[in-house]
């Protein structure tokens, strides 16, 4: 795998994308570089995978929560 983004500007965009933050065109030209670039494509597939985790963990959403409401508003 390679040990760096071949475009620090997708690379940047990976948490916004998996979290849906993304404008269709840019989601559309994250996706095409995801199947140039194996760095970014492991990293969303990372995401992924957590993501997973978060959603079945009821200890995880609570801390998240817990989190989420010690923040300022």
């Amino acid at each position: 795998m390679s040990d760096r983004c071949t475009d620090k500007k997708y690379q940047d965009m990976l948490a916004a994308y998996e979290l849906g933050m993304i404008d269709e065109k840019d989601r559309e030209q994250l996706e095409l570089h995801l199947y140039e670039c194996e760095f970014c494509f492991t990293r969303i597939q990372e995401f992924e995978k957590a993501a997973g985790h978060i959603r079945h963990s009821r200890a995880a959403k609570e801390n998240i929560r817990a989190i989420a409401e010690s923040l300022p508003s």
